[in-house]
């Protein structure tokens, strides 16, 4: 098995462990960032100050106010690349809207609020067979 040594914290992971700089690039060292773990301590460092937060939100919301048609054609591009999981999203937020399912916390760390819902499958049998992963362990469990 390949492995790597992270420029971060020094431990040697296999390649699955480290995240692409070019994404449709090789998985060779050359091409990796430091491991998903960093990244990930990384990403909670960032977003522990609700002052960040805040303005990476707002960054967001402005930019989609200010590109609004390079926002839908993103979305279009989104929708047309990935039908069924526009299907199987939909399908979900319609049965909780409806209250037939109901939000359950995060399955990892508990959290209440802005659970997500993380698919198992995206094949109509499981459309409502998912895991609740508030924001940042939906991230991880994306990797």
């Amino acid at each position: 098995m390949a492995t790597h040594v992270c420029k971060v914290c020094g431990t040697r992971k296999p390649f699955e462990h480290f995240d692409k700089v070019l994404r449709e690039g090789p998985r060779e060292p050359w091409n990796f960032r430091h491991c998903k773990d960093c990244a990930h301590v990384a990403y909670e460092r960032r977003y522990a100050i609700p002052a960040r937060r805040k303005a990476l939100l707002n960054a967001s919301v402005n930019w989609k106010k200010e590109h609004p048609e390079r926002h839908a054609e993103l979305a279009r591009e989104y929708r047309a690349r990935y039908p069924e999981k526009i299907m199987a999203q939909n399908r979900l937020n319609y049965a909780i809207r409806k209250r037939r399912i109901k939000r359950q916390p995060c399955e990892v760390c508990g959290a209440t609020e802005k659970v997500h819902a993380h698919h198992i499958s995206y094949e109509s049998k499981d459309w409502y067979n998912v895991r609740w992963l508030c924001g940042v362990c939906h991230e991880i469990e994306h990797g």
